[in-house]
């Protein structure tokens, strides 16, 4: 993924795309710097003809995930505790329907 494609809702970057729709990835992630930037690499640009998004909810992370995510171009939530995978989800979610 190239930095700065991601987050932007602008429609249209897709052939065929419904204008608006996108499909938003939300990844929970605790403690995993090393790993996020190759997990975030692996998403592809688009799926099913709908430009893709992709979050990172940083659930309290004492290392550098929420750094390493943002510099591979996803949009990033902090949270400055661990709340656990579920709380981390429904925070997402609550910032992707919103």
């Amino acid at each position: 993924m190239r930095p700065g494609e991601l987050g932007d809702s602008a429609p249209g970057n897709v052939a065929g795309e419904p204008e608006g729709r996108m499909i938003t990835i939300l990844i929970p992630a605790f403690n995993e710097e090393r790993a996020i930037g190759a997990v975030i690499a692996g998403i592809p640009n688009d799926i099913a003809g709908l430009r893709t998004s992709v979050v990172v909810i940083d659930d309290g992370s004492t290392d550098a995930t929420a750094a390493a995510a943002r510099h591979s171009g996803a949009e990033v939530i902090r949270l400055n505790t661990n709340h656990g995978k579920g709380a981390a989800m429904r925070h997402g979610r609550s910032h992707a329907v919103a």
